[in-house]
C-alpha cells in the first residue's frame, strides 16, 4: 500500500513538473513569436521606408512598387528563430530552427551556386535518413525542393 501511494505521489510530482516546464516553454515561444509593432515600424522607418501602413493586426501592408528585394541568404530578425548553428568554418551554411506546436520549422541559408541538402537520421549517417535537397534554376529563377 505504501509503495503504491509513493508511486502515485511521484507520478503526480512528475506530471506537475512536466506541465510546468511545458507551460514555461510555450510562454517562451509565444514571447519569441510576438511581433513588436513599434520596433518593426521604427526599423522600417530607419531603413528609409516611411509609408508602410500598419493595420490593426500589426501586419504591414507593403506598397507593391516600394517593396525591397531580399536575397535568399539575408538574415531574418534576431528573434525569428530560437536556435541556429553555423555548419562550416566560413559561415556560408547556417541552419536555423524553431519548434512550433507539433512541428519544427527549419531554414537553411547557404551561399552557394549549386544545391544545398540537409538530412536527419537516427544514427547520423545516410542510411535510413530523411533528406531534403534544394536548388534554384539559374535560367528560370525557380526554386526546387526534393
Amino acid at each position: 500500500m505504501k509503495f503504491t501511494l509513493l508511486i502515485a505521489y511521484l507520478f503526480t510530482i512528475l506530471v506537475h513538473t512536466t506541465c510546468d516546464l511545458l507551460d514555461d516553454y510555450v510562454k517562451h515561444v509565444e514571447i519569441v513569436n510576438e511581433i513588436d509593432s513599434n520596433r518593426q515600424e521604427q526599423t522600417f522607418k530607419s531603413e528609409g521606408f516611411s509609408d508602410f501602413d500598419f493595420d490593426t493586426a500589426n501586419r504591414v501592408n507593403f506598397p507593391r512598387n516600394r517593396r525591397r528585394k531580399r536575397h535568399a541568404y539575408q538574415s531574418e530578425p534576431v528573434d525569428q528563430w530560437t536556435h541556429s548553428e553555423i555548419l562550416d568554418k566560413d559561415g556560408a551554411v547556417v541552419l536555423k530552427w524553431q519548434p512550433r506546436h507539433q512541428e519544427i520549422l527549419f531554414r537553411v541559408e547557404a551561399r552557394t551556386r549549386g544545391y544545398v541538402g540537409i538530412g536527419f537520421s537516427p544514427n547520423g549517417g545516410m542510411e535510413d535518413a530523411d533528406i531534403v535537397i534544394g536548388w534554384v534554376d539559374d535560367r528560370t529563377g525557380k526554386a526546387f525542393l526534393y
